[in-house]
């Protein structure tokens, strides 16, 4: 065997080896779902940054599966990045126009931005896709609420209460209502709906002491908003409010305690947020 056909075979199983490893790191390259499942591993862990790089890899390799613009979106939201997260929805509807989703959800964006005429009509179409869809009526609800248009909204969260009695967000917010146009007895009956439903709900127990005390219940707004910081113990505004009330009931020592662990708890809240902008 001549030294040159040595050679020759020699670079041939080179060639041959390399395409091999080739082929097998082509094999194991990460795909579009392995991606997609480590975004949503990530996006679980609040890991938001780490979510977004792989949704973007599975985009990159699979641009017209419409989960992946949706859960990237729904990642964007919860960063607080709302245009980015509404650019996404569009583009999860334009690939699946029947997402009741991502119309739900970009309907949330708006929402937070306070466009709430284009959060109801995503609310309007997610309900239009799903009539049973409980949270979409309670979100619209808020939208018309913040509008001032409160017979909707009352309308709505009966809608979802309907749906789901067991709603006890939906009591909550249909209280909120009913405290606004002066209803004060039904609100109180629906915040302790809402609190019957859910123990631990402490908005609900501080809508309460606030509903009591502007009937003049002021030993009852005192339990509620007692129960209210028991729960939330770093909510300053608990703390405003029973404030208010011991002042009104004369008990000015307890008042100004609860005054200053408001401003302390303010100031605190104050100094998270300037460090989390630097």
């Amino acid at each position: 065997m001549t030294k040159k056909f040595i050679l020759l075979r020699f670079i041939i199983l080179c060639f041959c080896f390399s395409l091999s490893i080739s082929s097998c790191a082509q094999t194991n390259a990460p795909t579009a779902k392995d991606y997609f499942s480590r975004g949503v591993e990530s996006h679980k862990q609040g890991n938001w940054d780490d979510a977004i790089f792989n949704f973007n890899k599975a985009i990159e390799l699979s641009p017209n599966d419409a989960k992946a613009f949706y859960n990237r979106g729904f990642t964007y939201y919860q960063k607080g990045s709302y245009d980015q997260a509404i650019q996404d929805y569009n583009q999860a509807i334009k690939l699946n126009p029947n997402y009741i989703f991502a119309y739900y959800n970009r309907g949330l964006s708006y929402n937070q931005k306070g466009n709430y005429d284009q959060a109801i009509q995503n609310y309007d179409k997610a309900i239009e896709l799903n009539p049973d869809y409980a949270e979409a009526y309670v979100w619209r609800g808020i939208g018309y609420y913040m509008q001032g248009n409160y017979e909707r909204a009352i309308k709505d969260y009966n809608k979802a209460i309907e749906l789901n009695p067991n709603y006890a967000v939906a009591r909550q917010n249909r209280g909120l209502v009913y405290y606004k146009i002066g209803k004060f007895d039904q609100a109180i009956q629906d915040f302790t709906k809402a609190i019957e439903l859910n123990p631990t709900y402490a908005e609900a127990f501080h809508s309460r002491g606030t509903t009591y005390y502007q009937k003049g219940n002021y030993e009852e707004a005192i339990v509620s908003y007692d129960k209210a910081i028991e729960l939330k113990p770093k909510n300053p505004e608990y703390y405003r409010n029973r404030a208010i009330t011991y002042r009104k009931m004369g008990k000015i020592s307890l008042a100004a305690a609860d005054e200053q662990k408001a401003k302390e708890l303010e100031e605190s809240i104050k100094t998270i947020k300037t460090n989390n902008s630097l």
